[in-house]
């Protein structure tokens, strides 16, 4: 009896062992995967806060050709103004974006800190996908009113230009949404730089919690 007792004893404190093995595992994967996305992370809010640096002098370079040009060059004016605008909601949009990333609680459980990754993805596809919009604009800054009326070599190359750009930019805005990730082009597409991929690998690293909790 007294033998039972102490096998039974035994395999408590073996299996207590085994469980503030597995409390300690947790916590140590816990830690560093946590470690691991917010430091690719904070590296994708750097590279955005250089974009919006970049958009800004863009930004000003554009703003120096509209106030030059004085409406003297309607087409040129326009699309000058058209990009421009395109430019301020870029840079709107990584702003937001470099505050939510700043904003992420990576105490909170991996299930939500999973979600608020997933949402940064759908905002940084739709934005990727409304930037392709501007694409016509910069065949037709280089218009002039005496070209467009007289000059029909001009009106077969630079129309037609227009016109493919503009069709390219209508696609690409309707199929470069988040609905459509599960397609290999636009995953393909969106990892060419790092504002995608590099979510998709912080999701990574948190999934591999998720894992180890579930195994």
């Amino acid at each position: 009896m007294m033998e039972n007792i102490s096998l039974t004893e035994l395999w408590k404190a073996q299996n207590a062992k085994l469980e503030r093995s597995l409390q300690l595992n947790l916590f140590l994967l816990n830690s560093l995967q946590k470690d691991k996305a917010k430091s690719k992370l904070d590296k994708l809010a750097r590279f955005k806060s250089f974009a919006v640096v970049l958009g800004v002098i863009w930004g000003a370079f554009l703003g120096v050709l509209i106030y030059g040009n004085q409406f003297s060059n309607l087409y040129f004016e326009v699309s000058v103004i058209i990009i421009f605008l395109f430019n301020l909601y870029a840079c709107i949009a990584y702003i937001r974006q470099i505050h939510f990333i700043k904003k992420l609680d990576y105490s909170d459980s991996v299930l939500n800190t999973q979600k608020k990754l997933a949402s940064l993805q759908v905002s940084t596809i739709n934005t990727t996908g409304v930037l392709m919009l501007q694409l016509p604009f910069y065949t037709t800054w280089f218009y002039t009113h005496e070209q467009v009326l007289h000059d029909h070599r001009f009106q077969l190359i630079s129309f037609t230009s227009t016109f493919i750009f503009a069709l390219i930019g209508i696609w690409l805005y309707r199929n470069i949404h988040s609905k459509n990730i599960h397609k290999k082009w636009l995953r393909s597409f969106m990892n060419v730089g790092p504002e995608y991929s590099s979510i998709t690998e912080a999701r990574d690293f948190l999934s591999e919690i998720e894992a180890f909790q579930s195994a």
